[in-house]
């Protein structure tokens, strides 16, 4: 069974902040919570309810699972991460056949 620790859950939460350039002030107003409440959460003194951590795997487009117990990508996986999000859904799709076909021709 897995463990959650707040820790990690902030330091992953913080990440994604930081990758998108995001202020804290601006993210706690998009959660709908108070700037010192979202410190809290990413520097693990605090939890958080279910409707928020809905709220911030939304917001990235992430699974509550990658918040709750992925270890933490390098830095480089957030910018790979921002920028499909910033890919609008209707190529995404064009945008995973690329990558397969990328990773196909490097690992051959």
């Amino acid at each position: 069974m897995r463990t959650v620790n707040r820790i990690d859950i902030g330091k992953r939460i913080r990440g994604l902040r930081d990758s998108r350039r995001i202020t804290r002030e601006e993210f706690s107003e998009a959660l709908d919570i108070t700037p010192q409440f979202l410190r809290d959460i990413e520097a693990g003194t605090r939890g958080m309810s279910n409707e928020t951590l809905i709220k911030i795997a939304n917001y990235f487009s992430v699974t509550t699972d990658f918040i709750l117990f992925s270890d933490a990508p390098a830095q480089d996986d957030y910018i790979f991460m921002d920028l499909i999000h910033q890919c609008p859904e209707s190529k995404r799709k064009h945008l995973k056949i690329i990558i397969e076909q990328f990773v196909d021709s490097a690992v051959s």
